[in-house]
């Protein structure tokens, strides 16, 4: 996969998201470092799916990184930061 946390887009090396193994509510995104890319870091998020809808041909979803406790909007790329309720 591609992604952009405001500094660019990084597609070098290519970055991965998957189901986790013994839980398919949880996804795994691992961020790879684009040299090309200031301040882009390698780094992994573990993320609880909260809630999932589509609109036209894009599809959502708003999940909680386990690792921090923040829920992001995800879908047609990185969304603000949505602080929990």
């Amino acid at each position: 996969m591609t992604y952009s946390r405001g500094h660019g887009l990084c597609d070098y090396p290519k970055s991965s998201v998957s189901t986790c193994p013994n839980d398919a509510s949880r996804l795994l995104f691992r961020y790879q470092a684009c040299a090309d890319i200031g301040k882009s870091v390698s780094a992994t998020e573990d993320v609880r799916c909260m809630a999932k809808w589509k609109e036209g041909s894009t599809h959502y979803f708003l999940g909680e990184d386990i690792t921090i406790g923040i829920y992001k909007w995800r879908g047609g790329g990185l969304k603000p930061f949505i602080p929990p309720t």
